[in-house]
């Protein structure tokens, strides 16, 4: 089965006789959705920016990730 971790990590958790073999085969990417129905918004866009970046810088991402995943999905793994 390939999936993403997160979702294999919640089903393993959960009692699924599944196990993680070999390293990451992909990386899936989060983003923001915003209303297009109102226009883009390059202020918003900014600010956000601004704000996961700060998040990002300070740690409080990891301890997010860390929190909820039980890994730190803040930054990139490239299979071998």
């Amino acid at each position: 089965m390939m999936s993403a971790q997160p979702t294999i990590q919640t089903a393993i958790d959960s009692g699924v006789d599944l196990k993680y073999v070999g390293t990451p085969a992909f990386y899936e990417p989060l983003v923001f959705a915003l209303d297009k129905g109102r226009g883009p918004s390059n202020q918003m866009i900014a600010k956000l920016n601004e704000i996961l970046d700060e998040m990002h810088a300070d740690g409080t991402l990891t301890e997010l990730s860390l929190e909820w995943y039980g890994i730190d999905l803040t930054t990139l793994v490239t299979p071998e």
